[in-house]
């Protein structure tokens, strides 16, 4: 059954299927790039007092052919009645156990490929990575002693990567492979019948200093004439946000500087950021890569969105998802004319 839960000793010499699951309980949380995590509790009964003995931290636990790794077990009573709470993390956010010693020093140009291929080399965790996708170069310091999971998290800050696991492999994509276009719609009151919208300003930027092609040089420190071009972008918005700067950005392809400049605008994010929180209760199969087309006609949506965080129950409960989404502002224009129409429109009505 697809929905079978199983656990198996951390030493990998026993498994069994688990029984008695209180699946009103269950939940698997995903968190794009950040977590994925499972979690329920099991009464222990006449059943289940084997898999219930082997469910203990460090245990692992298998569902939808995917490990997960016991990180926290809570024991509990009620009346003659023992329990046992679980929260699993997936077994690819183990990699964090594990850290690449040998550090490159200096500041140093990478491609994804040279620096997750230094991460990962000679791990003991049986941790290997695929890449999916295109990715522009960019400058490193003093690359190593760190945890693998710090690697694929500069991967993911610095060259603006999404990363999955499958099992011990982790996928490595560009947003351009990364989601994964449906040919279903989210309308309100037909598949979801509430819709919250957030919008913030965490990661809002409006200067950012960007370096193209650099010259051939044997310099260890380079300065702006070491490279093709060089420029500052600063965004329309300082008008209103004044100057936030970003950390520089670089990209061997430019060696125009206003084609520099072009793509500098594209790294950074202008204006506030919108999210998407919502309930789905439509029949077809979503993912943490799905990328929908949201219709919201009171509100005036009309726009494709994307999966960020993803919380689903067990299969028997027949509960629905709960969806996230949050795009960047081009993503999401038409929600963000939208607040702002209605913020002007307010304003007028108070004066």
């Amino acid at each position: 059954m697809n929905g079978d839960v199983w656990v198996r000793d951390m030493h990998g010499l026993r498994q069994e299927i688990i029984m008695d699951v209180d699946y009103s309980t269950f939940q698997y949380e995903y968190e794009q790039n950040t977590s994925r995590n499972l979690q329920f509790t099991v009464q222990k009964t006449d059943y289940n007092a084997f898999s219930f003995d082997l469910l203990t931290t460090e245990a692992f636990i298998i569902y939808k052919g995917q490990e997960y790794v016991v990180k926290s077990c809570t024991h509990g009573m009620t009346g003659y009645i023992r329990t046992k709470e679980i929260v699993a993390h997936h077994i690819g956010f183990t990699c964090i156990d594990f850290v690449q010693r040998d550090v490159i020093t200096g500041v140093k140009v990478y491609t994804i490929q040279d620096m997750l291929a230094h991460g990962f080399k000679d791990n003991h965790g049986g941790f290997t990575y695929k890449i999916h996708g295109t990715f522009a170069k960019q400058k490193i310091e003093n690359l190593g002693g760190m945890t693998l999971m710090d690697y694929l998290q500069k991967a993911v800050d610095a060259f603006g990567a999404y990363i999955l696991a499958d099992n011990k492999t982790w996928h490595i994509y560009s947003e351009e492979e990364f989601f994964e276009p449906s040919d279903y719609v989210l309308r309100y009151l037909y598949n979801t019948d509430s819709v919250k919208v957030e919008e913030h300003t965490d990661n809002l930027k409006t200067v950012v200093k960007a370096f193209g092609k650099p010259k051939e040089t044997t310099k260890e420190v380079l300065t702006d004439n070491d490279y093709y071009a060089v420029g500052v972008y600063k965004s329309r918005e300082i008008e209103r946000y004044g100057e936030r700067e970003a950390l520089a950005v670089s990209d061997e392809r430019f060696t125009n500087q206003n084609e520099l400049l072009k793509w500098a605008a594209t790294q950074i994010i202008d204006s506030p950021e919108i999210s998407l929180e919502m309930t789905y209760y439509g029949t077809e199969t979503l993912n943490e890569r799905s990328k929908i087309w949201f219709i919201h006609e009171e509100l005036g949506y009309n726009l494709w969105v994307k999966v960020t965080r993803f919380n689903e129950s067990h299969p028997l409960t027949q509960k629905p998802p709960e969806l996230g989404f949050m795009s960047r502002p081009r993503d999401m224009l038409g929600i963000q004319q939208k607040l702002q129409r209605s913020v002007q429109e307010s304003q007028k009505k108070i004066e």
